[in-house]
């Protein structure tokens, strides 16, 4: 059975993939955007793929870290409160398991 926390986890995910895929960050040869997009793509896989969510969590994570080291600026605030959501729900989701 899949917990409370676990629901609001790959939902937050979902959001993060679909919002980066709307609103992706410009470009920024110097900071990497090819590994954004294919972080954002595979986390986008598995979330259409019902992926356990240590995968899953694994992958958002991963495009978050990326996202914050790559330098990129976007003001856009669905993008920022998509990442904030996931965040909160990556938290609630550690301390339920």
């Amino acid at each position: 059975m899949t917990s409370e926390s676990e629901i609001e986890f790959r939902t937050a995910a979902a959001r993060l993939a679909q919002v980066l895929r709307h609103h992706p960050p410009g470009m920024n040869p110097r900071a990497g955007p090819e590994s954004l997009h294919e972080s954002v793509r595979h986390l986008a896989d598995l979330v259409d793929a019902d992926a356990e969510a240590d995968h899953l969590e694994n992958a958002a994570l991963a495009v978050i870290d990326i996202y914050d080291r790559s330098g990129l600026e976007n003001a856009d605030a669905a993008v920022i409160a998509a990442m904030e959501r996931l965040r909160e729900t990556a938290a609630q989701l550690d301390e339920s398991t």
